[in-house]
């Protein structure tokens, strides 16, 4: 993240169908040229998987970087197809360059499917041990995301870091 001008920042998780904010993060300081947010978001959504190919329809999100609602505050956007993740019973990191970013920051991801049978207790149990080991190993954060299969729905979790490549 450039060092000047980017105080704080927040992460707006906008499914691309109604191209609305359904989720935010808090805001959250940017040190060292990275920024990390604590706070999960928990957000439902359905995945259709069509039944002669067993594929899942696209599910689109953008991740909007910004330090407030004006379009000169948006550090960067990326997209994410959650259909991508819909077998991802364990974390799955992903690295997604910000477009709109001269400075070539980078959002990390961690995508993973939550259902009844891998509910929030577990998953949160899941986080705080990845949390420990991050905070011990590297000064690394991960993004949490997941989605519901077919037309059932589940939750998503979203937990954000972003630093420059």
């Amino acid at each position: 993240i450039p060092q000047t001008g980017w105080d704080k920042l927040f992460i707006s998780f906008i499914p691309a169908d109604s191209g609305k904010a359904t989720a935010k993060t808090t805001k959250s300081n940017v040190r060292n040229g990275t920024c990390k947010w604590a706070d999960p978001i928990y957000e439902t959504t359905r995945l259709l998987q069509d039944i002669k190919t067993k594929q899942y329809d696209e599910k689109l999100y953008k991740l909007v970087v910004a330090m407030g609602s004006s379009r000169s505050s948006i550090l960067g956007e990326a997209d994410i197809n959650l259909a991508d993740y819909a077998d991802a019973l364990k974390p799955s990191d992903v690295a997604l360059s910000l477009n709109g970013c001269d400075s070539g920051a980078t959002l990390h991801v961690t995508v993973q499917l939550l259902t009844s049978k891998t509910g929030f207790r577990e998953f949160e149990q899941q986080r705080e041990l990845r949390e420990r080991g991050l905070e011990s190993t590297s000064d690394q954060n991960s993004h949490y995301e997941s989605a519901g299969r077919k037309v059932s729905s589940s939750a998503e979790i979203v937990n954000d870091q972003m630093d420059k490549v």
